[in-house]
């Protein structure tokens, strides 16, 4: 995603990445001011992308996209499906490190972890708003089909918008 060489070395920064973090690193890049109100919800990777800085900015990364959402916590990833009847499904649990295809489920082996980043996405989602649109019955359904155990992976997931 980021070639520039001259500035960074290769492979200088593996810590998690929001696609928001994009827009703050870009105006840092081109030296254009980052907006403080409102505050742009990504951070400015340079800082760790030249060393200077050690910690990486996440820790965690969540996202909600209508009947899914997920939390990413290092490479161990938990994703919530809710059903047309507002229950929810079983959640699966990834190991994305040991299982990069996303194809093994290790939630039934791990209840404890399931509990606590359940706990952790339903506290992130309690401080948003509800969504001000969301997607139609096919892309919904498109979401609730994909994230089946049967179809997961990345190159089964690809087929599904």
């Amino acid at each position: 995603l980021l070639h520039w060489p001259a500035e960074f070395e290769p492979g200088s920064y593996s810590g998690l990445v929001s696609s928001l973090d994009l827009a703050a690193t870009a105006l840092a890049v081109a030296g254009a001011p980052v907006p403080a109100d409102p505050p742009l919800d990504g951070m400015d990777l340079v800082p760790f992308l030249r060393g200077e800085l050690e910690v990486p900015p996440h820790d965690m990364l969540f996202w909600r996209r209508d009947v899914a959402a997920a939390v990413r916590e290092g490479d161990i990833k938990l994703v919530r499906i809710r059903e047309p009847d507002g229950s929810y499904r079983p959640p699966v649990v990834v190991d994305i490190a040991g299982n990069p295809d996303e194809s093994i489920d290790l939630a039934a082996s791990r209840p404890d972890l399931v509990r606590r980043l359940r706990g952790l996405l339903e506290a992130w989602e309690s401080e948003l708003l509800d969504p001000l649109w969301i997607e139609g019955e096919r892309w919904q359904n498109n979401q609730r089909y994909k994230h089946q155990m049967d179809v997961i992976g990345r190159d089964a997931e690809r087929r599904f918008p």
